[in-house]
């Protein structure tokens, strides 16, 4: 009836219905939302311009919380650092709960389990949750788990997450002891705000105390000087890990002599001969004796055996000479001949 414009009175067979009345028919429709009170088969009955109708029966249910519904979580993360949420409250029967506004618990599961959600306990508004969490755990396959009483939904979306800015470095070995020439392979390992962990190896700058002498090719350091040195992992502000490397002479492969002045017959003089190895290191360990030669054959010299003592020869030398000539010392070892400079005498 097309021509109706009236307004009807709404009742509900069970408990009450809101409104009561109905606003005012267009081309005799009327169309409007209502709400009952009570749980059951009820029907709505409506009365008005003289005539009466009543509506099959509606199943009326009172909602339970039984589920919550996540929105998709994608992408990599990156632990402490934001990312937005949605999370909806269900009924029973899987519409959103809208009379939910209470408070619910976040937990970060899955692969992040043992981490944390940085808004341990959201308040819901409308059955309706939207808001920035970060967690704090690394990991893949990690989940956020919401719980309210014992209703309990973990997201279907698994994402990753990685380490977070790193704020100190481990630097593995963190002691070590090598003869000079050898190389050293070093790993460095970073460690984020939450306890997560990581290999920054490739990422850090490497370097050792000034004056080694050695060479870097990456994380591997080939020695040089002997000494005990520092070597430093660099991750860039102000972060840096350290490690201890004890550097030792290598086989002994020279004897270097000291500068030799001018000097006067039949006088002696001291002079310090140095067991080194090829990186000129002084070979502490040896201990031995060599014969001193003397590049003039007519002139007397002794001693003609110098005793070396952790590495070091300090003997006090003659040189006798009928006549001023310029000459050298000379140890010949493993076929060849380590002489020192020229002087006069």
């Amino acid at each position: 009836m097309t021509g109706y414009t009236g307004t009807n009175t709404l009742s509900a067979s069970a408990g009450s219905i809101s409104p009561l009345t109905t606003g005012a028919f267009v081309n005799g429709v009327w169309t409007g939302s209502v709400s009952l009170n009570t749980a059951g088969s009820i029907t709505i009955s409506t009365s008005g311009g003289g005539a009466t109708g009543t509506s099959s029966a509606i199943n009326v249910y009172t909602p339970t919380l039984t589920s919550f519904s996540f929105g998709t979580i994608s992408g990599t993360k990156t632990a402490g650092t934001t990312f937005s949420v949605t999370i909806t409250a269900k009924d029973q029967n899987g519409n959103t709960m809208t009379s939910y506004n209470g408070l619910t618990t976040l937990t970060e599961t899955g692969g992040g389990a043992g981490g944390t959600v940085s808004s341990p306990s959201v308040t819901f508004s409308n059955g309706v949750y939207t808001g920035n969490v970060y967690v704090t755990k690394a990991g893949s396959g990690v989940t956020i788990t919401a719980t309210s009483g014992t209703t309990s939904t973990t997201s279907v979306s698994t994402f990753t997450v990685n380490m977070g800015a790193v704020v100190s470095v481990t630097v593995s070995p963190v002691t070590d002891s090598v003869t000079a020439g050898s190389q050293v392979t070093y790993t460095a390992t970073g460690t984020d705000a939450y306890g997560n962990t990581g290999s920054i190896t490739n990422s850090v700058t490497w370097s050792i105390t000034t004056g080694t002498g050695g060479s870097w090719d990456n994380n591997v350091y080939t020695s040089h000087t002997a000494g005990t040195w520092t070597v430093t992992a660099n991750a860039g502000g102000g972060v840096t890990g350290t490690a201890t490397l004890t550097v030792t002479a290598g086989a002994l492969t020279q004897f270097v002599f000291s500068h030799i002045n001018t000097q006067t017959s039949g006088i002696a003089f001291s002079v310090t001969i140095t067991a080194e190895d090829q990186y000129g290191n002084t070979v502490t360990n040896y201990a031995g004796t060599q014969t001193l030669h003397c590049s003039s054959g007519s002139a007397t010299l002794t001693p003609t055996t110098v005793t070396f003592t952790n590495g070091v020869a300090t003997p006090s030398v003659t040189i006798t000479v009928s006549s001023s000539r310029n000459l050298d010392l000379y140890i010949t070892y493993n076929g060849n001949q380590y002489t020192s400079n020229t002087f006069t005498v």
